[in-house]
Formats: C-alpha cells, structure tokens, sequence
C-alpha cells in the first residue's frame, strides 16, 4: 500500500487483489499456464530456458490480472515448479533472473498476442486530462480510479 503523503484511495486488500502476485493453487496454475499452439510457437524462439519459464509466468499472470510483474523465482517458487515439471522437465531451477532484455521482450511478445498496447507519454498525458475533467463532475478520489 502506498505510504507517505499520497491519499489512500484502496483498503489494503483491494489494492493487493489489483497489484499483488496471484496466489495460485494446482488447479489454477493449469488453466493460466496452459499454452496454446501459438504461445508454444513463441516458446521455441526464446533462446534462454530462464526466459522461457518467465515468458509462461508473466503470461499467466498476465491472464489472473492483466497486469507484468516484476518478481525472483524464488519468491514465486511453487509456480517456477509447476511449469518446469509441465514444459521443461529436464531443466534446473534458474539460479539467476532474467536480464531487462529478455523481461520486456517477453511483455511485448503477450502485449502483442492479445493486440494490447504499450501506453505512450501522449496517452498518459490524455488519461491525466480525463481525469482532471473527472475531477470537475466529482472531487472523490475514488470515483476518479473507478
């Protein structure tokens, strides 16, 4: 949860369901980390066996939240096991992360998939005017997120 000076417009809880790393149990990891013949295609053009494991974990996330999360595989542990025990049996753990290279390759690779978009500074500047006219209709700070 934001601290500091900012105003607190989610509980805490509405703030981790949008922001946090899903909590997933078996059942959930098949349906989001299950690839289709397309997302398996991607697969076999990442050359690192760490990025691949990332690009199918940022992909299922992606599914739970819409959402790219930064994360060590350690702390997401039971999930890095699932897809290694269903992808790549015959791979290790990955002792090291992913450099920035292969981390925002992969985002573009499910951006794209789902023909979503990268947000550009003139977008930015468009939603901040939104909501500043939002802000004339109705001053509640959570009216403004909604």
């Amino acid at each position: 949860m934001p601290a500091g000076k900012r105003i607190a417009i989610l509980s805490s809880d509405e703030f981790d369901d949008l922001y946090s790393i899903p909590s997933l149990n078996d059942k959930e990891r098949e349906m989001l980390f299950e690839l289709s013949e397309e997302e398996l295609a991607v697969i076999n053009t990442i050359v690192s066996k760490a990025a691949k494991i990332d690009y199918v974990l940022q992909l299922g996330y992606f599914r739970a939240k819409q959402y790219f999360f930064n994360f060590t595989f350690q702390k997401i542990r039971d999930d890095v096991w699932f897809i290694i025990n269903r992808f790549f049996p015959t791979t290790l753990f990955p002792k090291k992360q992913i450099s920035k290279h292969y981390y925002y390759n992969n985002q573009k690779k499910i951006l794209a998939q789902y023909k979503f978009k990268q947000t550009t500074q003139a977008k930015q500047i468009e939603l901040r005017q939104f909501a500043k006219n939002l802000a004339k209709r109705h001053v509640s700070p959570r009216f403004i997120f909604d």
